[in-house]
This record gives structure tokens, sequence and C-alpha cells, in this order.
């Protein structure tokens, strides 16, 4: 009789089989994807019940949404790779040549493509990467290599950076438990910013509107004047209080969003916002100019008004908000 757990997971199975693997993202802004090679070794560690057999006859892993071109391959050439998606996660299924007997080992490589935008969590463009970075198996090892002239950081676990040979590194180091390891990978090419501006007409004056952008991003810059331009006299009427400040409203692109304008001086306001921040997120960002600690003190009572005033104005501008209130107050 062949026993074959459905889903290898490190932590259930660990009594079953080794897998120590050594994954590698390549990112290639240029070509706009990552390409993603999982060397794997795993052994049988289950031994035969009496009068049954342990084996397996397929090795799973968890790989990325969006992924494409789905690969495997040995020493001795292809293997039949199978992708399908359970409880939500993408699950590639390599077939190795023969069953793996307890105490014996297959070793292999799997690989993928992640292209830009395949997922909404996948950028990789020229001037902006972001992405999620995960280790496989029972142990592994995660190298992310990028171009030398980028700037980039994980946050979550960390990873320590290396430039060598005409290439920047990131590296995991050895991860004991891969389930519970996670890194987002963030990497910017340095450039100028670039300033686009418009007068916006409100009911209780004028307010000079600047975004700032990166010039490898100029249509990051022109969809959010263009946001702005219509969502400032919305958000004044929505919210019932005159604007704020004097002085010019400065929208900067970044790596990631900020409130910056609730504890900003009232001769100025600047709002930093991610490079892939949602209209909703933009918006909420807004009502802050507004929203700010001279009007309430507690920052949960900040972030609960700006989203409130955000959401009034969001379906007159098709600004997708990120869930259903309803829906979110029931599942809780």
């Amino acid at each position: 009789m062949l026993l074959a757990p459905l889903l290898p997971r490190a932590v259930a199975y660990a009594a079953e089989y080794e897998m120590p693997t050594v994954a590698r993202y390549l990112v290639d802004p240029v070509a706009a994807e990552i390409e993603v090679s999982v060397e794997v070794s795993f052994t049988n560690t289950l031994p035969d019940p009496p009068g049954k057999i342990s084996a397996f006859d397929r090795i799973e892993l968890a790989i990325h949404d969006g992924a494409s071109q789905v690969a495997a391959s040995d020493g001795s050439g292809s293997l039949v790779v199978a992708v399908e998606t359970r409880d939500g996660v993408r699950i590639a299924s390599v077939k190795p040549r023969s069953r793996v007997r307890y105490g014996k080992s297959v070793s292999f490589t799997l690989s993928y493509t992640l292209a830009d935008g395949a997922s909404p969590d996948l950028h990789v463009r020229s001037g902006i990467v972001k992405f999620p970075a995960w280790g496989f198996g029972t142990s592994s090892q995660v190298t992310v290599q990028l171009p030398s002239d980028y700037e980039a950081r994980a946050d979550g676990d960390p990873m320590l950076t290396e430039v060598a040979d005409g290439g920047l590194s990131l590296m995991s180091g050895p991860i004991a438990d891969p389930t519970s390891w996670l890194a987002l990978i963030t990497a910017v090419l340095p450039g100028e910013l670039v300033t686009e501006s418009a007068t916006v007409a409100l009911a209780s004056g004028t307010v000079e509107l600047q975004v700032r952008a990166w010039d490898s991003d100029a249509a990051w810059g022109q969809k959010t004047l263009s946001l702005l331009v219509t969502a400032l006299p919305m958000l004044e009427e929505e919210i019932g209080l005159p604007y704020p400040r004097v002085g010019p409203l400065v929208v900067s692109e970044a790596v990631g969003g900020g409130e910056s304008t609730d504890s900003a001086p009232s001769t100025t306001a600047e709002i930093r916002v991610a490079f892939d921040a949602s209209a909703f997120t933009l918006l909420h960002q807004a009502a802050h100019v507004w929203i700010d600690d001279h009007l309430a003190a507690d920052r949960w009572i900040r972030e609960g008004l700006a989203s409130h005033y955000a959401a009034g104005v969001a379906p007159r501008l098709e600004a997708e908000p990120p869930y259903d209130p309803a829906v979110r107050a029931s599942d809780l």
C-alpha cells in the first residue's frame, strides 16, 4: 500500500520527510520579471508501517500567486510538474522519476517566473520593485539578486545586504522554519523627483497642489494630480470644515506611505504616499489634512474619521474601499 501525504508541510509532516531547500530570486527590472529557482533535496523519513509501504509519488511546494512557466528538472532532464490552487494556495506538485521509499532521497530544481502585475503584490518594473520572498520545505536559505544600482530593503524577517560581482544580494542565512519566515522586498532605483502643479479652488480659498513623482514613474504623478484636483473640493464639503493650512500641499511618491500631515506645522502640508497605494488610501491621506492632531489627540479617532470621510467621497471618484465595513463587522 502506498502512503503519500497530500500536502507536505514543514511542521505537520516533519517526522515524515526532510526537505532542505535553497531559493534564489533573480530580479530583472528591465524584463519586468523575477526568475525564481528552488533547489530541493527530499528524503523520506517515514518508516514502512507493518504490511505497508511508505513512499512519496509527488513532492509539493507552495509557490507565489501569479507564477508562470512553472517547471522542474533533475540531473536526467525535465520532470512532470502540475500546478493547482488548494485552499487559496498555489501548489506546484513535482513527480519524481520513481516513488521515494523510506530512507531514499531525490534532488531536483523547481523554477518559475513572476511577472510585473501578475498578482496584486508583484511590482517589477524599471525603477520600482516590490514583492514577497519566502523559503520552502522544512529548512531553507533565500537569496534575492538585484542590479547593483538599486537601493533595496527587506521588511519583516531580516536579510543581510551584500554588493559583489556587479550585483546586489539580499541573503537570509539559514531558515529553520520556512513556514514562519517572510520578507517583503522593496527596491528603488534612485532618481529625480518631477513636480506637477495645479491650483485647486475650494469653498474656503485656493490650494496650490504640488505632486512630486519619480522621473521613472511619471504616470503616477499625473494620475495622483488628477485625482486630488477633483477630490479636495469633495473632501472639504464632506468634512464641513474650511481648509486648515496655508502654503502648498505637497504629495510625494514614496516606497512606503505615512500620515505625515498629522503633526505638520500649520504653514505646510506634505503627504507621502506609497507608489502602489490604492486611490482610497490617497483619499484617506488627503483627509488627514483636515483630520490632524489639532482636531483630535487620539490617533484611533483621526484614523477612523479619515477613513469615514474618504468613504464618503470614494463612490463619486470610483475609488474602491479596501473592504466592505458591514462584511468585516459581521466577520468579527
